[in-house]
C-alpha cells in the first residue's frame, strides 16, 4: 500500500480549500445585492461577457 508524504501537505488548509473552489457559473440577482463593490463590478463583468449566467 502507498503512504502518503507528509511534509508536502500546507499546514493551513483553510487556504488549500479556497483555491479548490470551482468559479460559480450563474448568478441569482438576490445574490448580486449581497456582494462588495469590487466583487460586485467583477462580477458583473463576467455576466456581461457571457463568462457566466444571470438567474431572474
Amino acid at each position: 500500500m502507498m503512504q502518503l508524504d507528509d511534509s508536502k501537505v500546507p499546514m493551513d488548509n483553510s487556504k488549500k480549500s479556497e483555491k479548490l473552489k470551482p468559479k460559480k457559473l450563474f448568478w441569482h440577482l438576490y445574490s448580486l445585492q449581497m456582494l462588495g463593490p469590487e466583487k460586485f463590478s467583477k462580477v458583473v463583468s463576467r455576466i456581461l461577457r457571457k463568462d457566466c449566467g444571470l438567474i431572474k
